[in-house]
């Protein structure tokens, strides 16, 4: 369940194999993330990369494990490469740039026990323009945050929050997503298919999306249960301040 979790959060992530040629006293060789990281959450046509910019890997817990690279700026721009990684741990990835053009964008994963390459579209960031308007549409109807609350890079210490969007909407439909801090339930936004928040929502709407803000930082438990009653694995995400948690793409089928 922790692979298919891991690639319903944004990730790809390949099918485990069993490790070979490692004796009990051996310890797991350190593996690497690597792809292009382009303007998300969805991939553009042509795809906009992400250049300049960096990509760190961090654990449950929130502590630093590396600090990716763009190892040829010049002849591959936009891909990014993360090592030293632990294999068959739970990582979480955080795209951001020096320039502030980009909401510092968490992606969570499972690494496998062999490099992890990427594919199109599943490391990315959010770009504060489109946040902007994300965000001025959401609170239409007078639910949610005023968008200054989110944006403004001169108030410190704003908590994280939480966009999300189930990878296959209708099918989903009804569907209850559930953030937990510390045992305590933290109230979830679903939007209609428009991109509004609305009160009369208790679950997932056509479009699949929804919204958690004024999230604490740390590691965070989301449960998600489907219309039938069925209650998914819960799974782990980090939040971080002045941050987005993706959970873009998130599966609720079997």
């Amino acid at each position: 369940m922790d692979a298919a979790l891991a690639r319903l959060i944004s990730i790809v992530v390949v099918a485990l194999a069993p490790l070979t040629g490692c004796t009990p006293e051996e310890e797991d060789p350190a593996v690497s993330i690597f792809g292009d990281v382009t303007v998300g959450p969805d991939l553009g046509d042509p795809p906009e990369l992400v250049t300049g910019g960096h990509l760190d890997a961090y654990d449950d817990e929130g502590t630093i494990l590396s600090r990716g690279e763009e190892p040829w700026p010049g002849d591959r721009p936009g891909y990014y490469r993360v090592q030293e990684l632990p294999p068959e741990s739970h990582v979480h990835l955080v795209a951001w740039d020096d320039e502030g053009e980009l909401v510092p964008t968490i992606l969570a994963a499972r690494t496998p026990t062999d490099n992890l390459f990427a594919r199109d579209g599943e490391l990315f960031a959010l770009r504060v323009d489109w946040l902007d308007r994300r965000l001025v549409l959401l609170s239409k109807d007078g639910l949610g945050p005023r968008v200054e609350d989110v944006l403004d890079p001169l108030e410190d210490g704003w908590p994280g929050f939480v966009l999300g969007r189930l990878a296959e909407a209708e099918a989903g439909e009804g569907s209850r997503v559930t953030l937990r801090v510390d045992g305590e339930p933290l109230e979830t936004l679903y939007l209609d298919e428009v991109g509004i928040a609305r009160e009369a929502l208790a679950s997932t709407g056509p479009g699949g999306e929804f919204a958690v803000f004024d999230v604490p930082p740390g590691p965070v438990s989301v449960e998600v249960s489907l219309a039938d009653g069925t209650d998914l694995e819960p799974f782990t995400v980090l939040v971080q301040e002045q941050s987005c948690t993706s959970l873009y793409g998130l599966e609720v089928g079997s």
